[in-house]
């Protein structure tokens, strides 16, 4: 039994999609993954360099302390200190949420 024409066009153009995506994925891979190495490279040295001139910081409190703030970043409290004191959620702003 012959294929529709209709299934044979749904089928060349799922296989024409999946090679867009695997081509716009090779791409971005190409493009972002040097500049993402460069940065875990750079982010290692830094680190590196803290524990070497704090000698009184261990490597375990210093990944406890980057969770730590990692984590209020993500609820939106800022660890910079030029940052103001604001609440996030202040009553007027749970009002209009």
């Amino acid at each position: 039994m012959a294929a529709s024409k209709s299934t044979v066009r749904l089928v060349l153009l799922s296989a024409f999609y999946l090679l867009f995506l695997v081509i716009g994925a090779s791409i971005f891979s190409a493009i972002e993954a040097p500049l993402e190495i460069r940065s875990i490279r750079e982010l290692r040295s830094q680190r590196a360099a803290f524990l070497r001139d704090h000698p009184c910081v261990s490597d375990e409190g210093l990944e406890n302390f980057i969770v730590k703030i990692i984590a209020a970043n993500n609820r939106g409290v800022s660890a910079v200190g030029n940052v103001s004191s604001e609440l996030n959620w202040s009553f007027g702003q749970s009002i209009f949420f």
